[in-house]
């Protein structure tokens, strides 16, 4: 049983499950021995409580114009005065631990950016960008409020040019 359990858990169960025989463990402070219990469920906690995968809470979408364009830029749920934001890449969104209640929805451009020469080839297996998102939608107000329930949620957003 003891090869299957954790180094810090075998020896604070070995401290609490053995008398002081050994020369080490006699001249072990009483004190410390009377810690391997909370030794032990801590690292049993620590053990137990840590889960793995990405945060448990996101936002994940699509936001289009109403002619179908795709949209780039970033998508922003404001919640108690503080942004939550994620990239928006050809048409696709994805926001991670937004708070729990009603949200503001924005929608940014990512900025000045070249369009790409007259002449340029398509590159094969490069995403094509989507259209910026029109000002307005920079603005609370501009697109309906929404309410954050936890978990995964889907929320597509669909612009107005």
């Amino acid at each position: 049983m003891f090869h299957l359990l954790p180094f810090p858990l075998t020896v604070a169960f070995t401290l609490m499950r053995r008398p002081a025989t050994h020369t080490a463990l006699r001249s072990f402070p009483v004190l410390l021995r009377l810690f391997a219990p909370a030794v032990l469920l801590a690292a049993t906690l620590l053990v137990l409580g840590c889960k793995g995968g990405g945060p448990s809470d996101t936002i994940s979408g699509t936001c289009t114009m109403k002619n179908g364009d795709k949209v780039s830029g970033t998508v922003v749920f404001v919640s108690g005065g503080k942004e939550f934001s994620g990239p928006l890449l050809d048409g696709n969104y994805a926001v991670v631990n937004v708070p729990k209640g009603e949200c503001d929805v924005l929608v940014k451009g990512a900025g000045a950016i070249a369009p790409p020469p007259k002449d340029a080839k398509e590159m094969p297996g490069v995403t094509k960008m989507g259209v910026p998102p029109p000002e307005k939608y920079s603005k609370p107000g501009a697109l309906p409020k929404y309410t954050v329930k936890g978990g995964k949620e889907t929320h597509n957003i669909v612009l107005d040019p």
